[in-house]
């Protein structure tokens, strides 16, 4: 299985995708998925899985997060690999909130349970892509 996300489409890459397309018709399993938010039907077409398989894969690396993460490769295993995992769609990751290693999505409240009282409190902002990239044992 050929997983790929191509940024900047077909032009960007085309000798690259061209040798894919040839490893598909020798029985490959290629899935071509743009690299960015915006949709491809032409790059997504030049691989040999289903639109729906294409479309799932796609959200999954899009979404990002360790449990997107998971749930490709289960699909991945479930799908074409002969495994019996299980899966759950794609779960996108809001564009702001508040992050807690325990909790998703995390409250206030999620917070609030574990302070210690006169204890300081800081709050530490920092970009969703840590948390897409399951990027986050800093925090």
């Amino acid at each position: 299985v050929i997983l790929i996300s191509v940024h900047g489409g077909v032009s960007y890459w085309r000798y690259g995708i061209e040798r894919l397309v040839e490893l598909a018709g020798l029985g490959a399993q290629v899935i071509m998925v743009p690299g960015d938010d915006q949709p491809d039907p032409q790059l997504m077409a030049m691989g040999n899985a289903s639109e729906d398989d294409s479309r799932r894969l796609w959200q999954y690396l899009r979404q990002g997060g360790l449990d997107n993460a998971q749930q490709l490769f289960r699909f991945i295993g479930s799908r074409w690999l002969e495994r019996s995992d299980s899966w759950v769609e794609p779960q996108p990751l809001p564009r702001v909130g508040l992050y807690h290693p325990h909790r998703s999505p995390a409250t206030l409240a999620d917070w609030q349970a574990h302070w210690q009282p006169g204890a300081p409190v800081v709050a530490l902002l920092f970009y969703r892509n840590h948390v897409q990239a399951a990027n986050t044992a800093f925090v």
